[in-house]
């Protein structure tokens, strides 16, 4: 009988303990669509803030840190009484606000180059404020002592944003003396690449092909590119030695997060009818943090200037 009783009480308890997981799937569902919809609004308020307040820079770091830190951070506090097991709490912190980030970036922002340059940082920060937002409603004074400076410092990076001005230089030597090297520095048909560098597989601009309009100094080069192209008028003209050329218009893909300001190649002469070009580009980036889209800058132009001068190199020892 005792054994009839044992058997028998596990399956009376079965509907019960079913009914009590439908009940608590369904609250963490109302819960999850409830911290969705508040992340949601959070954000499009944050961005618009981003957009159009004066203060707020569209690619200062309040944009890139201090946006998706907050993100995090409120998602924590929007899901800090939820059913789910604090495990799970913490990636559906990240996913939420990551979910926002990601797509409201691509809506709101005009520089779609920029966005993409911005995805490997953006869950960083997004990570730091789940877990220091999980750790703040624990009442956890060290995690406030640690939310408060990093607010501060994204509100007073983004008050006090200042372009960078930056550069980026490569050195190539080619079998070819220096006025021969110059004939393809000045202008260059369509470029016939056999690889592509890595940037441009990700979308950022590829150089076509470079022409000039006149000669000398005051003339115009263009510098033509797949998404639009530079024009620059030329500062410098010291054929076989050096062109110096500034920038007055470059293609709209790169928005106003990169503004190219002047540009320069050197050719120096080497023995064997050798020459040794170097390639500056100077730039101020728009962009913050610096010391992260400073280097990514660094990488996409460094990749067009090796295209374009191992095109160059190309052009003159085949002569």
């Amino acid at each position: 009988m005792s054994v009839e009783n044992n058997l028998e009480g596990p399956v009376e308890q079965d509907p019960a303990r079913r009914a009590r997981q439908a009940a608590l799937d369904q609250l963490r569902r109302r819960q999850w669509w409830q911290a969705t919809l508040k992340v949601f609004v959070l954000f499009s308020a944050l961005m618009a803030c981003n957009l159009f307040l004066p203060i707020a820079m569209p690619y200062a770091s309040f944009t890139f840190l201090g946006t998706p830190f907050l993100v995090g951070f409120f998602a924590a506090f929007f899901m800090r009484k939820s059913a789910y097991p604090p495990s799970i709490l913490r990636g559906t912190d990240v996913a939420i606000a990551g979910c926002f980030m990601t797509t409201g970036f691509l809506l709101f922002t005009e520089g779609g180059v920029c966005v993409v340059m911005a995805m490997p940082l953006l869950p960083i920060p997004v990570l730091f404020g789940a877990v220091l937002g999980n750790s703040v409603w624990r009442h956890s004074y060290a995690a406030h002592a640690v939310t408060l400076p990093v607010l501060l410092w994204a509100v007073f990076d983004t008050v006090a944003f200042a372009p960078s001005p930056l550069h980026t230089v490569s050195v190539l030597e080619i079998d070819a003396p220096p006025l021969e090297v110059w004939q393809h520095v000045i202008e260059f048909p369509e470029i016939d690449r056999q690889e592509e560098p890595s940037s441009y597989l990700l979308g950022y601009p590829q150089p076509r092909r470079a022409f000039m309009d006149g000669e000398g100094v005051g003339a115009i080069r263009h510098c033509v590119f797949d998404q639009g192209e530079f024009i620059e008028p030329i500062e410098v003209w010291r054929p076989g030695v050096e062109l110096s050329f500034g920038c007055t218009s470059q293609p709209q893909r790169l928005g106003g997060y990169l503004v190219v300001t002047r540009g320069q190649f050197l050719l120096e002469a080497l023995p064997n009818n050798r020459t040794r070009i170097t390639g500056t580009t100077w730039y101020d980036l728009h962009c913050q943090p610096t010391w992260y889209f400073g280097a990514i800058c660094q990488w996409i132009i460094g990749d067009i200037h090796d295209d374009v001068l191992a095109n160059i190199r190309r052009l003159a020892e085949s002569r």
